[in-house]
């Protein structure tokens, strides 16, 4: 049953060590060979350039929270809804919905591919 459960796990780290800004605990939670998409459709491969995009993720979102709303696991695969929620300068509360589909292997995240909720 760990092993069906792990890429919920992993998840649920992941998510835990961004809202803590700790790069070195996301970086054991990747894989060496880990692809990351972006929402944008940016690919970035191995565990120094995921390293690359998530500290610039927190840099561009200084105050924010990204909370996991739901995850939802299958097998090596699992389904995370979050909130990226944060105060703009004008000091209005801001947030933006999305998923993450994420596939590991051998206790470590292999692949993260990113989708965002646009408001039109």
């Amino acid at each position: 049953m760990d092993k069906l459960e792990s890429a919920i796990r992993l998840a649920a780290a992941l998510y835990d060590r961004l809202d803590r800004k700790d790069i070195e605990g996301i970086a054991a939670l990747l894989g060496e060979d880990c692809r990351i998409e972006t929402s944008d459709g940016a690919s970035v491969s191995g565990i120094e350039a995921g390293l690359v995009h998530f500290q610039a993720f927190l840099a561009c979102h200084p105050g924010a929270m990204l909370g996991c709303e739901e995850l939802l696991g299958f097998g090596h695969r699992c389904v995370a809804r979050w909130k990226l929620s944060w105060v703009d300068e004008d000091g209005r509360e801001l947030c933006l919905r999305g998923l993450d589909m994420i596939r590991e292997k051998d206790e470590k995240i292999r692949e993260i591919l990113s989708y965002v909720k646009v408001a039109e």
